[in-house]
């Protein structure tokens, strides 16, 4: 029986949404579940590899990032109907199993926590969520556990801020080696906008001249805002989830060019590529 190899990649996204943030405008867990749902995470685990493990050829329990992490030699009438149900751009998945050991970041540690988790995978885009909610006055008719309760949330406000304004920095100065190539998404609210270094770190990372142009983002990774509000959190989040997804797309297409695997720097590998990476 003939065979051929078959390579489905594992993407990366990191998140940033801050626990101060008003609970209806926090999308970030919609957004990146949005992105599995329409990647190949589904017909993996539903239809992929247990076909597979019924065959014999792999493991019941094989993990996304082992499947991801090899190329595949399966029989060639297997690989033909796969290729079929799924064209070669759209051949990858969504890494979350990170996300549901710890959780979305929700404060700067946690965010680098992730990072140093997740950079030796690849990190292709990261997701920013930004309207932080504004400083409250307190008024004479609060009472004192009311007051403390509105003390200890400006406080939360302010510190939130404060990373965010770290993390602007930390990027500047190119702290996050493994996110020099990863498109950034952010959302940006008119009530509640985004700390002034962070907007002026996303305005640097526009490459074409063209900001606010979806198309140019996708094609050249640049920094992509997306507006946020509470009349249009249902738009935001899917204007974010099909960002993400299109770009990850383009990125499946070209070939992860852009993007150097572990073993990319061995003799043989150039541009990024690695030499374990094989298509059919």
């Amino acid at each position: 029986m003939t065979s051929k190899i078959f390579k489905i990649e594992g993407y990366n996204v990191l998140a940033f949404e801050p626990t101060v943030i008003n609970p209806e405008l926090k999308i970030a867990g919609a957004v990146l579940s949005g992105v599995e749902k329409k990647s190949a995470n589904k017909a993996l685990t539903e239809i992929i590899i247990p076909d597979l493990a019924k065959m014999g050829l792999f493991p019941e329990n094989i993990s996304f990032d082992y499947f991801a992490a090899h190329s595949h030699e399966l029989p060639e009438l297997i690989a033909n109907k796969i290729s079929q149900a799924m064209p070669e751009n759209e051949r990858f998945f969504l890494n979350v199993e990170d996300y549901s050991k710890s959780g979305i970041p929700r404060n700067l540690q946690a965010f680098d926590e992730m990072y140093n988790r997740i950079k030796g995978k690849g990190i292709q885009a990261v997701l920013l969520n930004t309207p932080l909610p504004r400083i409250m006055t307190p008024i004479p008719e609060n009472t004192r556990e009311e007051i403390e309760k509105i003390e200890k949330f400006n406080a939360d406000v302010k510190r939130s801020k404060e990373e965010y304004i770290t993390l602007a920095q930390k990027l500047k100065d190119r702290e996050y080696p493994g996110l020099e190539r990863a498109t950034f998404i952010a959302t940006m609210s008119i009530r509640e906008p985004m700390p002034a270094q962070l907007l002026e770190e996303m305005n640097r990372r526009e490459k074409t001249n063209c900001r606010g142009r979806r198309e140019m983002a996708r094609l050249f990774g640049s920094s992509y805002l997306s507006p946020i509000g509470e009349s249009m959190v249902g738009i935001t989040t899917n204007d974010c989830t099909n960002f993400i997804y299109d770009r990850l797309k383009y990125i499946r297409e070209m070939g992860n060019l852009a993007y150097p695997t572990p073993d990319s720097n061995k003799p043989g590998a150039k541009n990024g590529t690695s030499t374990r990476f094989k298509k059919f």
